[in-house]
């Protein structure tokens, strides 16, 4: 009897682990809605129909890395929703938001409380 509650264990666990692992790691939780107001002012023709905004910090010399890393989004993909960002993404403005993700495109498995 103990072979056989063992055996139903694991492949409950099995199978509980099989499906954990086809979850993308960007489960849909939370997912801000498209066209949300940005939070803080937006450089020049900043798409605002984003998925997600990042605000960039005042005097933040890493502020690009940070913006990239909050999606891990390309910079390619960065500047094709914040055009006024130059080829360096060197002049990111502080207290300004960019866009760092298209709509439908990021979800927050743990969302900061409000």
């Amino acid at each position: 009897m103990f072979a056989n509650t063992k055996l139903l264990f694991l492949t409950t666990l099995l199978t509980l682990a099989s499906t954990i692992a086809a979850v993308p790691v960007t489960a849909n939780l939370e997912s801000r809605e498209p066209g949300t107001p940005p939070p803080r002012p937006t450089m020049p023709n900043t798409s605002q129909v984003c998925g997600k905004w990042h605000v960039v910090q005042p005097n933040d010399e890493n502020a690009c890395a940070k913006a990239l890393a909050s999606t891990n989004i390309s910079l390619d993909a960065f500047r094709k929703m914040n055009p006024s960002v130059d080829a360096n993404c060197s002049n990111l403005w502080g207290n300004y938001a960019y866009c760092v993700a298209e709509p439908g495109q990021y979800f927050e498995l743990f969302p900061p409380r409000r």
